[in-house]
Formats: structure tokens, sequence, C-alpha cells
């Protein structure tokens, strides 16, 4: 018998990237065509198979072209002007000045670079933390820290703050749902379906477990309170994988408090999505995550790297060598973070660098 239903995904982006090409693209097609990409992508978080991973690179593609869609121009309803007539002057025997080219605008790969960070099961939550804190809203971490009700005091640097992120939404599964819904009622409603065996098989083995035993939970006095204590523990645990379920919970809250978490596969063109600050996460895959970070721009070649005199000019004329600034710059942090361990490190035991030097000088070294 011949199963029935509509295209398949490849056919339907044949489809859509056909009608972003005749220029006759409606809103409410767009819209709809927006909605069902969206649909593909949230059900196949949980697939690595590299046919699907193509699949999915190819939909988020879409979703960029269409957001970025404007209808060309017919120009065959537009009625070509009356040339003017001008009078032919006397070719001057001076040429005239070369032109200089302009610098052109930066591209989306000029703006925002991929980060790789860490990864050792705690990688979303460390992706989140650095790309609050390499936002260009210098205060975006701080916001991120008061809607998640993390703690601040460990908010300093990415050691301390992932674990904190993790801990805070922990204690959020532990309390926020026992009086609105949640994963539990997800689970409970999809239970059975194929939406459900993927939501089984994107999560961790200890996260899977707690799943398979949702009508346990159901039937249990306090189940629902059970299942979140259960699920709170899995989640506060170092190096426990982030799951499905687990990003869209966070996003839905960090969204409701005024910033949108974004998974692009391709380089965001602003901090900015939907008019929130936003913080873009890279999926590579099944369980690991990058993050975009914006690349500095500097207008003048620090002192403290040497360079060369065709570098030097390079750089200060009309920024015209955009890839050597950033690989300076980038050579630069690396040399000021380096020295900036080394002054904690004698802070930290100038006691004994002190007591090595008068022990030194008395001996007449």
């Amino acid at each position: 018998m011949e199963k029935k239903g509509g295209p398949g995904p490849t056919k339907r982006f044949t489809e859509i990237e056909g009608r972003l090409k005749t220029g006759k693209y409606d809103a409410a097609t767009r819209k709809a065509n927006r909605t069902y990409l969206a649909g593909y992508l949230k059900s196949r978080g949980a697939a690595g198979t590299a046919a699907i991973e193509a699949r999915k690179a190819a939909a988020s593609n879409l979703v960029a072209k269409i957001n970025t869609y404007k209808s060309p121009v017919d120009l065959s309803k537009v009625k070509a002007a009356p040339k003017a007539v001008t009078k032919k002057k006397k070719r001057s025997k001076t040429p005239p000045p070369p032109v200089r080219p302009s610098t052109p605008p930066p591209q989306e790969s000029d703006l925002y670079k991929q980060v790789d960070v860490k990864g050792d099961g705690n990688c979303y939550y460390r992706a989140l933390y650095r790309a609050a804190a390499d936002h260009e809203d210098p205060k975006l971490l701080d916001k991120v820290f008061t809607i998640l009700g993390a703690d601040k005091k460990k908010m300093k640097d990415e050691a301390t703050g992932h674990v904190a992120l993790r801990k805070a939404i922990a204690d959020i599964y532990r309390t926020r749902f026992l009086t609105k819904d949640g994963p539990y009622e997800v689970l409970a409603d999809n239970y059975g379906t194929l939406q459900y065996r993927l939501y089984l098989n994107e999560a961790t083995p200890s996260q899977a477990a707690i799943y398979k035993k949702i009508l346990k939970y159901i039937s249990a006095k306090d189940g629902k309170k059970q299942f979140y204590t259960d699920l709170a523990k899995v989640i506060g645990t170092d190096m426990e994988y982030a799951s499905e379920i687990d990003y869209f919970v966070i996003s839905d809250i960090l969204d409701a408090g005024g910033v949108k978490v974004v998974s692009t596969q391709t380089s965001p063109k602003s901090g900015i999505f939907d008019g929130k600050p936003a913080l873009f996460i890279k999926r590579l895959s099944y369980d690991h995550y990058n993050y975009w970070k914006i690349k500095k721009v500097v207008t003048k070649i620090p002192s403290a790297i040497s360079v060369s005199s065709s570098d030097s000019n390079n750089s200060s004329n009309n920024e015209e060598d955009e890839d050597r600034r950033h690989e300076l710059l980038e050579e630069l942090e690396k040399r000021m973070d380096k020295h900036t361990r080394c002054v904690e490190k004698c802070k930290a035991y100038g006691k004994k660098v002190e007591a090595t030097k008068v022990a030194l000088k008395a001996l007449g070294k």
C-alpha cells in the first residue's frame, strides 16, 4: 500500500529555493516556509547522520536567505528614462588622477568568528557563558546571570561561571516547573510518539532513564515533584551534556527575560536578534557546541608587537589589511593574557620571591 503524505524535505527545500529566485514570494508564503523549516530543525535536533546534518545545514541556510529576502525590481515594468542630449566635451590633455579603490564594507564572515570551547560535557554551558561574556553589550553577562538566578560571585571567569549557570538551571527545574507546564508535560503529552523517541535518543543515558519512567511518575502521588528532583540532580552534575529539552528550557527562560539564544550554523550579522541582544551558539554535532564572537577591529597596531614597515603602512592606510590586524590583535591578547597570569603568580608567591632576593643579596649574588 502506497504511503500518503507531503513531499520530503529535499523536494520542499528545492521548492523554497525556487520561490526565492522567482521574485514572487509573498509574506504569507515566507511565514509558512519559516514555520516549516523551524519545525524540521527542531524535530531533527537529535539526528547525527551525515545526510541529516547536511539537510539541517541546508535548512538553516534557507532560513537565513528568507530572513534577508528582498523582492527584486521587475525591470520590465520600469520605463527607460530618455537619454539626455549632451554636448561633447573636448578631451583634456592632462590625464585624470588614478582612483583609489575604497575599502569594501565588512561581510558577514568578517564580523564574527567561531570560537571553540572545552568539550568536557559542559560545552553548552561554557558556550552560553562565553557568548554572554564576549558580547558587544558589556552588561549582558550580568543580565543572563540575573535572569537565570545564578550566583554572581562566580561570574568572574568561565571556570566558575559555567558551574554557576548549570546549578542555576538545575534549581529552576527543581522549583519553577512545579506550578507551571514544562518538560514533565512535554514528555507526558508526547509519550509513544516519534517526538518522544527523539527526546530519548538525544538525551544522555542518565536523562533518558528518567524520561523512560514518565508513566511511573504520572501515576505516583508526588510524581511531578519527584520527576524534577531526579532530573535536577542529573542536570546539576558536572560533565553532563545538555539535552534538546535543556536547550529549549533555557532559551524560553532567557527569551522571557529579554535575551535571545540563537543556534546558527552561519555567522550572525549583529548582536541583536528580533530586537533583543542575542547569544549566538553553533551546534557542531550531536553533543558539542561552539559560539560566535564578534571580531575586534583596531585602527592602530599596538607597539608591543613588532611588525614590518610594510605591515604597518598597510594597517594604517584606511584599514586595508583587515586579516593582518586581526592576527596581530589575537597575538596581543595572548601575550597580555600570559603577562596577567605571570603577574598574578608573582603576587601569590610574593613573600617567597622577596625572601629569595634577600637570600641572594646576602650571598653577594
